[in-house]
């Protein structure tokens, strides 16, 4: 599947939201421990849940196979099965998002996102002060896509 195929606004809208009800509820229970907004704290997360499922399915259409029909987060245990040598024990005991955004990190922190992926997430943050923060992970804006 391509990227004009994918629907880059809905998982980022289903992802940023289930980020923001859930800093909200830390909020509403005294717990701050971000800068800014509930907002900013929510498009921060959204943005990792984001380009691990970016890179997730970016590797699954590079492991396509007859053969292989992985099941949740497959794609991503083969990848460190492969690039850095982890052991089958090993990968089998990542289990959740948070796992895969640790042992992910430098993949992700380094992964600058398409266009395509981008522009839903530049639309999300262009009126709050995380836009900024959040812009080197997102494709350079082009005189196409005028910065609002």
């Amino acid at each position: 599947m391509n990227d004009e195929q994918r629907d880059y606004g809905s998982i980022w809208r289903h992802l940023a939201y289930a980020r923001h009800d859930e800093v909200k509820a830390l909020a509403d229970k005294g717990v701050r421990n971000w800068k800014g907004t509930v907002d900013h704290q929510a498009a921060r997360l959204a943005l990792g849940d984001y380009k691990l499922e970016c890179f997730a399915e970016g590797l699954r259409d590079k492991m396509s196979a007859p053969w292989f029909a992985p099941a949740e987060w497959d794609e991503l245990r083969l990848y460190l099965l492969e690039k850095h040598h982890w052991s089958l024990n090993c990968v089998r005991r990542l289990k959740s998002r948070e796992d895969f955004l640790f042992a992910l990190h430098p993949e992700l922190h380094s992964l600058r996102l398409t266009p395509e992926q981008s522009a839903p997430v530049r639309e999300w943050v262009r009126n709050l002060s995380v836009r900024d923060e959040i812009a080197p992970h997102l494709a350079p804006q082009t005189s196409a896509s005028p910065e609002s």
